[in-house]
């Protein structure tokens, strides 16, 4: 016997540089699914999103993170990506406190 499940899909289409609106896309379905679901992410999008991913979950210790891995990476006629355009980096001053200001942000709900 199969029992008929009732999914609801949504997608959102989010910028890989600005990780402030992933992590906000996190929040509202968090905050419209977690007391009903499990919350699992499962990052496939730019590092920046896994980033966000991250600090997402550090607010909310709840939600569990699986990082894909792919048995094979091609585009193309290269077996990897070659060489870069930019290199772009986040530097989080007192990298311990920002974390723990997440902590913060988890008592007060």
């Amino acid at each position: 016997m199969t029992k008929n499940r009732d999914y609801h899909i949504e997608s959102k289409v989010l910028s890989t540089f600005d990780y402030f609106s992933t992590i906000q896309a996190l929040e509202e379905v968090y905050q419209n699914y977690s007391c009903i679901r499990k919350t699992l992410l499962a990052p496939t999008g730019s590092k920046l999103q896994t980033v966000a991913a991250f600090i997402f979950r550090q607010m909310h210790p709840d939600v569990q993170i699986v990082y894909p891995v792919t048995k094979q990476f091609k585009l193309g006629e290269y077996e990897y990506s070659q060489g870069c355009r930019e290199i772009w980096g986040i530097h989080f001053n007192g990298f311990l406190k920002f974390t723990s200001s997440l902590e913060s942000y988890r008592k007060q709900l």
